[in-house]
């Protein structure tokens, strides 16, 4: 009888040690499950038109309207630089291609006004990245760093690489549409002087970007 009920003591021991191991092995799995993340999803915003090719020099820069844009995170900005189709622009281009170099930009991103003017500025070269002479095509810029403006904004960039004010280096994709508005900043030299004259005008070309927003 003393055999039995010790047997059955530790029977009972050994059940319950069981049943808090289980019960414990299942609240740990409960606490390491965790719910897949929804596939993030990407929206292209992109400027259209007639495509043609333009350039800046050291210190210029050019801005387009960006308007419309649906919710979400901007992730990116794809410029266009080099491209073969670049035979649009003429005869030029066959000295161009000849002559091109590395080139140093820098996003810019200003406040567009209820009346479609420039406002404020956002960001001068926060984000700066170097397009290599032997690249041709879309280049991929990360501006999610930038605090972007929820419904309208002017986006573009600015040389930052010095040049020699005849050659610019690169070639840079553009658009011509009824729909964008578009600004530039130029630098001229005014002839036989060393004087320097700066102008800000609204511009008949956009630059052709599309913008990767994070749903």
């Amino acid at each position: 009888m003393k055999y039995i009920y010790t047997f059955l003591t530790l029977f009972l021991m050994t059940s319950l040690s069981m049943y808090s191991q289980i019960d414990n092995n299942d609240n740990l799995l409960d606490e390491v499950i965790i719910d897949s993340n929804r596939k993030k999803k990407i929206i292209k915003y992109r400027t259209k038109g007639f495509p043609f090719y333009g350039y800046l020099f050291s210190d210029e820069f050019q801005i387009s309207s960006v308007q419309n844009l649906p919710e979400g995170k901007i992730k990116t900005v794809v410029f266009n630089f080099n491209n073969q189709f670049s035979r649009i622009v003429g005869a030029m281009i066959d000295e161009i291609h000849s002559n091109y170099f590395d080139v140093k930009f820098g996003i810019m991103l200003f406040e567009m006004n209820n009346d479609k003017s420039v406002g404020g500025l956002i960001s001068d070269s926060d984000v700066t990245f170097i397009v290599d002479k032997n690249h041709k095509g879309n280049y991929r810029v990360d501006v999610s760093t930038l605090d972007f403006p929820s419904k309208q904004f002017y986006l573009g960039l600015k040389v930052l690489s010095k040049n020699d004010n005849e050659n610019p280096g690169y070639y840079l994709m553009m658009t011509d549409n009824d729909k964008d508005i578009s600004y530039e900043k130029r630098i001229f030299k005014v002839p036989n002087s060393n004087e320097i004259l700066t102008d800000f005008f609204m511009s008949d070309g956009h630059l052709k970007m599309t913008l990767e927003i994070e749903q």
